[in-house]
């Protein structure tokens, strides 16, 4: 296998690697012993060095320039100019002072369709755990320790003793359930992508165990839905102890689900989810501000 290099010429304010790969959407990266992040996304490698004011990329895709900026979404959002509209709200502005830079990513719609299925009750360390496993056991091999996450087809050949084993627990069952829903549907992501938001939510959630939350998930990571908020505790936090309090005795149902997004709307428009990123990375990975 060959890696094709690729050197993005941006700032870290409007793309921070390190901190975009690891803000909770992606599941299949890792840091190596030399400070590179490497991983895989359906079928491509990709790996990346953060340099001052570029990023050195490499991946196994033959049009590394095209893919990296769509994987980046490079041409279709200016992050930095977006973020300095919304420091208008003061949660956001400490939030992107504390850390600018984390983009959404465009990935790989059938990877990303299943890493959220397995991404209820658990830390991302064992959504990765269980995502590397099955690749290895099930999907193509490329390099190394990397491996293509499974087709549709090779999901099918997969038992639930299986996925047990691998530690999926309870979503061992929504992963064979989900490939047959696919398969005897023969429903493609070339297909959920040509839905509009609704109708994609909507197809989504009629796969066991896929609620909003993970629909809206899939929706802003795969198919650039830019608008779509998922509401997590986090993100259900927020919006009742800052954006609405008339919510903070409330229960998180599909109605107040609704008003947490509405708020989002409100403040941060079609890029909404971009917002959302940034302030769930916050809140997620709280670290004490460094004292003087």
């Amino acid at each position: 296998m060959t890696l094709e290099p690729h050197n993005l010429s941006i700032s870290r304010d409007a793309l921070d690697a390190t901190a975009t790969i690891f803000s909770g959407q992606l599941f299949r990266f890792h840091v190596t012993d030399t400070s590179t992040i490497i991983g895989v996304q359906g079928q491509n490698v990709v790996q990346l060095e953060q340099r001052p004011n570029a990023i050195h990329a490499l991946t196994s895709h033959t049009a590394p320039k095209n893919y990296l900026r769509t994987f980046f979404n490079l041409d279709t959002v200016d992050l930095p100019v977006l973020a300095d509209t919304w420091c208008a709200v003061p949660l956001f502005a400490d939030a992107w002072k504390s850390q600018p830079g984390i983009r959404i990513t465009k990935q790989d719609p059938h990877e990303c369709i299943f890493a959220f299925l397995c991404a209820s009750a658990a830390p991302i360390s064992r959504i990765s755990q269980m995502l590397h496993t099955l690749s290895k056991h099930h999907g193509t091999h490329i390099t190394d320790d990397l491996y293509a996450f499974p087709t549709i087809e090779q999901l099918l050949d997969v038992t639930d003793a299986q996925l047990r084993s691998y530690s999926f627990g309870f979503r061992a069952p929504r992963i064979i359930a989900a490939a047959r829903f696919f398969h005897t549907n023969d429903i493609t992501p070339d297909a959920l992508a040509a839905l509009n938001y609704t109708d994609l939510v909507n197809t989504l959630t009629k796969i066991d165990g896929c609620g909003r939350k993970i629909a809206d998930c899939i929706a802003l990571f795969a198919f650039g839905h830019h608008h779509a908020v998922p509401v997590d505790t986090h993100i259900w936090k927020i919006a009742r102890n800052h954006f609405v309090p008339n919510l903070a005795d409330l229960s998180l149902t599909p109605k107040t689900y609704q008003l947490a997004v509405d708020a989002f709307h409100d403040r941060f428009g079609d890029y909404a989810g971009w917002a959302q990123q940034i302030l769930f990375y916050q809140q997620a990975t709280r670290k004490p501000k460094p004292t003087a």
